[in-house]
């Protein structure tokens, strides 16, 4: 019963656990009801997901960047176009959007349909989060909506006397919930941790994040 350009709002500006600086991760299913275009999500005045014609998706984010002087300015916008028929009409499809300040990437049903190297920051929401709705009316549903944000923590140094092997990979790189990115690691990875006394402890990462 709600007018053509409602959209489903959240004050998520207002809760500290969203900060997206430093990356983010959407996930959503979308029926889209025809191949035409409009806003799918806005969060705040930092994210939009939205509907291309030809059934594409456009998503993109306002870019911070660090001065000389340590300020944060104003970088304009990061934007990803994917590639079209990425959301077919009349059926529901998985969606994800991964951003970790090294690659902005859209995936559809687990494959992957548009990438973007980019670095930048992410501004602050300053919004509240907007399901549908606007001026451009997008004609769809979207389900199980998760946003997840990337948090970074201190570096953790190995005790003195200990290092990592020659063979370990010199970055491993883990999807929301602790499994391996499935686009960079194929298989298990191994590592080890060698000691000045000869000692060695080998440790093993399996495709779902668990250690062993």
């Amino acid at each position: 019963g709600a007018a053509a350009e409602a959209g489903y709002q959240v004050a998520v500006q207002k809760d500290p656990a969203f900060t997206l600086t430093d990356g983010f991760v959407i996930e959503f299913v979308a029926r889209p009801e025809t191949t035409g275009g409009g806003r799918v999500l806005q969060l705040g005045r930092a994210v939009e997901v939205n509907a291309v014609a030809g059934g594409a998706m456009k998503i993109e984010f306002r870019a911070l960047r660090v001065d000389e002087l340590g300020n944060r300015v104003d970088a304009g916008k990061a934007i990803l176009n994917t590639e079209p028929g990425a959301l077919p009409p009349n059926r529901w499809s998985r969606v994800m959007i991964s951003y970790d300040r090294d690659r902005l990437r859209a995936f559809v049903e687990g494959i992957q349909v548009g990438e973007l190297e980019e670095s930048a920051l992410v501004a602050p929401l300053e919004g509240a989060m907007v399901v549908g709705g606007g001026r451009r009316v997008w004609e769809g549903a979207i389900d199980t909506l998760v946003v997840s944000a990337v948090a970074v923590s201190d570096v953790v140094a190995l005790p003195e006397g200990a290092a990592f092997s020659a063979e370990t990979p010199a970055e491993i790189t883990f999807w929301p919930g602790g499994g391996l990115d499935r686009s960079v690691h194929r298989e298990p990875v191994e590592v080890a941790v060698e000691f000045d006394d000869g000692a060695r402890v080998p440790i093993r990462i399996g495709l779902y994040g668990n250690v062993e």
